[in-house]
């Protein structure tokens, strides 16, 4: 189940960013950086206040779904009240501080349009909770994927007719609308119904465990926005655009670990109730995995940034190449922050969650407030790597007494040798073309991890009968009808 949830997952995971990156290429090579900025300034604002209008709810619901199905339609009315108080809210602060703003008209407009799509948005999110908890991932995978074609498709559309940034906003919240009333669709396929004129009588409880969970999303956002929205206003919007270049990319990257870590959550949730000893494997097995993918990766954009940033954005965003180079490396720990705060959460250990997120949020906002007028973007990209390696071993010290003893140098080692040797044959190679040394990369990293025994034996039977199936496949193919 874990693993086919995750192929499920990781395919959205992996067609989601890929168009994102498409769009805001799109987006360099027609309008600019200074577009591009501003397009990620609004929609960084905006963020902020979803996470107020989501109020943390994502996580719980799924938790409890997971435990008992058969309480979806009331999770799902008591999430649709709150959400609908919460977003009101919502809009309301967003219109006080954008009158206190010294934002330009176009971005105020911008925030404005995108706030009128605020209760769809937090609603599909609460929507992707409950399919998570039936462990129906592929209707979740069918949304995000639905979605990034939506937003690129009428993005580029909106900029190829000449509406520029309003045009822009406008594809993102036509596309949120859509892709909620498909979610509602599939919920009511999944036989879940609201609980319309009941007592409600999770509505206390889920306003009571929801405030640690809105506390630790805030201070989240806190820490992943906080560097566009002080560059917003500390510089301008061009370096939002070449620092929005970089973090993209690596944002790209660490979508990849949220399928494998979606797919985790609901089980290790239920075991920790039924299985200790399965909830501690699962746990130390995510961390392995995903640091497997996480780690070459980072020596590979490394090496490459130079002729990704170009792939991606085109000739003049060299100025994006340094901050890629700084950001990527953020990717390492983003596996054991993942890991470690869904293992908190599952063991209802939130609080300890909150206290690492509040830590690594005061330290961003010091850190850029420091460095973000001495280094502009590059000042932004350190100070995001050193707060998350800060909240990512505070998360580790908080975990390990719910997940056993842990050694990471005997966990990791394996694909941190691999790692390395990719990388040498990576800097090698780097001259020739994307195409020919990312796979030659690829299969040099497998090899490695293979010869020095990082494929465990019923990972080898797997993939022994995956080839096995493909065979009978082609066989079956080639027989004259």
């Amino acid at each position: 189940m874990l693993f086919k949830n995750t192929l499920i997952l990781t395919l959205a995971d992996i067609l989601k960013p890929i168009f994102a990156l498409l769009l805001l290429g799109y987006i360099t090579r027609t309008a600019g950086a200074d577009t591009l900025g501003q397009f990620n300034a609004a929609i960084s604002f905006i963020f902020f206040f979803e996470t107020i209008a989501a109020f943390g709810l994502s996580k719980i619901i799924t938790r409890q779904v997971a435990v008992d199905i058969s309480q979806s339609g009331e999770y799902l009315t008591s999430a649709a009240i709150i959400c609908m108080i919460s977003s009101l809210v919502a809009v309301v602060l967003i219109q006080l501080l954008l009158g206190v703003s010294n934002y330009s008209s176009e971005i105020i407009w911008s925030i404005q349009l995108l706030a009128f799509s605020l209760f769809f948005h937090v609603m599909t999110l609460n929507l992707y909770a409950i399919f998570e908890g039936h462990q129906r991932m592929e209707l979740k995978s069918v949304l995000l994927i639905g979605e990034a074609i939506g937003k690129t498709v009428f993005g580029i559309i909106a900029l190829y007719q000449g509406y520029g940034l309003y045009g822009l906003i406008f594809a993102v919240v036509v596309t949120r609308i859509l892709v909620f009333c498909i979610a509602l669709v599939f919920l009511f396929m999944l036989g879940v119904r609201p609980q319309i004129g009941g007592r409600h009588i999770h509505l206390p409880k889920l306003l009571k465990d929801a405030l640690i969970f809105l506390v630790i999303a805030i201070l989240s956002v806190i820490y992943w926005r906080t560097d566009v929205l002080m560059l917003s206003l500390m510089r301008s919007m061009t370096e939002v655009g070449i620092y929005t270049a970089a973090s993209r990319i690596t944002e790209s990257i660490n979508y990849l670990c949220l399928g494998f870590i979606t797919a985790l959550f609901p089980l290790i949730a239920l075991q920790y109730k039924t299985a200790t000893d399965k909830f501690k494997r699962q746990c130390k097995m995510g961390v392995y995995y995903l640091f497997l993918f996480a780690f070459p990766t980072v020596l590979g954009v490394m090496i490459l940034a130079e002729p990704i940033i170009k792939l991606v954005y085109g000739e003049g965003m060299d100025a994006s190449v340094d901050c890629l180079q700084i950001l990527v490396w953020s990717v390492c720990f983003f596996p054991l922050a993942l890991v470690f705060a869904n293992a908190l959460t599952a063991s209802n250990n939130q609080i300890k969650d909150l206290w690492a997120n509040l830590s690594g949020a005061l330290l961003n906002v010091a850190l850029n407030l420091l460095l973000i007028p001495k280094f502009g973007v590059n000042g932004a990209a350190i100070a995001t790597l050193i707060s998350f390696i800060v909240l990512s071993l505070l998360l580790y010290y908080f975990a390990r007494p719910v997940i056993g003893g842990l050694s990471l140098f005997r966990l990791l080692r394996i694909p941190f040798f691999a790692a390395c040797v990719m990388a040498v044959f990576t800097w090698w190679l780097r001259e020739l073309s994307l195409l020919i040394v990312i796979p030659l990369s690829m299969l040099v990293y497998g090899l490695s991890i293979y010869l020095c025994g990082g494929v465990k034996e019923n990972e080898k039977q797997l993939i022994q009968s995956l080839i096995a199936k493909v065979k009978q496949s082609n066989g079956e193919k080639d027989e004259p009808i």
